[in-house]
Protein backbone atom coordinates (compact mmCIF):
# COMPACT_ATOMS: atom_id res chain seq x y z
CA UNK A 1 0.00 0.00 0.00
CA UNK A 2 1.27 3.31 -0.48
CA UNK A 3 1.63 5.70 2.25
CA UNK A 4 0.48 9.20 2.07
CA UNK A 5 4.05 10.78 1.88
CA UNK A 6 4.54 8.31 -1.23
CA UNK A 7 1.69 10.20 -2.67
CA UNK A 8 2.88 13.76 -1.55
CA UNK A 9 6.23 12.88 -3.47
CA UNK A 10 4.66 11.82 -6.52
CA UNK A 11 2.12 14.77 -6.75
CA UNK A 12 4.86 17.42 -6.03
CA UNK A 13 6.45 15.99 -9.53
CA UNK A 14 3.07 17.18 -11.45
CA UNK A 15 3.19 20.06 -13.22
CA UNK A 16 0.25 23.12 -11.72
CA UNK A 17 -2.03 21.72 -13.94
CA UNK A 18 -1.75 18.25 -13.34
CA UNK A 19 -1.97 18.91 -9.53
CA UNK A 20 -4.96 21.51 -10.15
CA UNK A 21 -6.72 18.75 -12.47
CA UNK A 22 -5.96 16.05 -9.42
CA UNK A 23 -7.17 18.42 -6.37
CA UNK A 24 -10.63 18.92 -8.37
CA UNK A 25 -10.97 15.13 -8.90
CA UNK A 26 -10.07 14.37 -4.82
CA UNK A 27 -12.60 17.09 -4.06
CA UNK A 28 -15.42 15.81 -6.52
CA UNK A 29 -14.96 12.26 -5.42
CA UNK A 30 -14.87 13.15 -1.38
CA UNK A 31 -17.82 15.35 -2.24
CA UNK A 32 -19.64 12.10 -4.02
CA UNK A 33 -18.27 9.86 -1.12
CA UNK A 34 -19.84 11.98 1.56
CA UNK A 35 -22.93 12.54 -0.64
CA UNK A 36 -23.52 8.84 -0.05
CA UNK A 37 -22.88 8.36 3.38
CA UNK A 38 -25.27 11.06 4.00
CA UNK A 39 -27.49 8.58 1.67
CA UNK A 40 -26.96 5.82 3.46
CA UNK A 41 -27.92 7.12 6.61
CA UNK A 42 -30.71 8.14 5.64
CA UNK A 43 -31.94 4.81 4.67
CA UNK A 44 -31.49 3.65 7.69
CA UNK A 45 -32.99 6.28 9.70
CA UNK A 46 -36.23 5.73 7.67
CA UNK A 47 -36.25 2.16 7.67
CA UNK A 48 -35.63 2.57 11.42
CA UNK A 49 -38.85 4.86 11.49
CA UNK A 50 -40.50 2.66 9.35
CA UNK A 51 -39.75 -0.29 11.51
CA UNK A 52 -41.39 1.74 14.57
CA UNK A 53 -37.27 1.84 15.89
CA UNK A 54 -37.02 5.15 16.14
CA UNK A 55 -39.35 7.17 18.00
CA UNK A 56 -41.55 10.00 16.01
CA UNK A 57 -41.32 13.22 17.87
CA UNK A 58 -42.76 17.10 17.12
CA UNK A 59 -39.76 19.25 16.46
CA UNK A 60 -40.69 20.82 20.18
CA UNK A 61 -40.65 17.72 21.75
CA UNK A 62 -37.27 17.26 20.29
CA UNK A 63 -35.94 20.59 21.29
CA UNK A 64 -36.91 20.36 24.64
CA UNK A 65 -35.26 16.60 25.01
CA UNK A 66 -32.18 18.67 23.86
CA UNK A 67 -32.15 21.51 25.97
CA UNK A 68 -32.67 19.10 28.68
CA UNK A 69 -29.85 17.44 27.65
CA UNK A 70 -27.58 20.29 27.32
CA UNK A 71 -28.92 21.80 31.32
CA UNK A 72 -27.80 18.23 32.67
CA UNK A 73 -24.59 17.98 31.73
CA UNK A 74 -23.97 21.62 32.66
Amino acid sequence: MTTPNEVLEVFETFSYEQRELLINLLQRRHVEDRREQIAQVAIEAKLACQTNQLPLETASDLLKRLHNSLKSEE
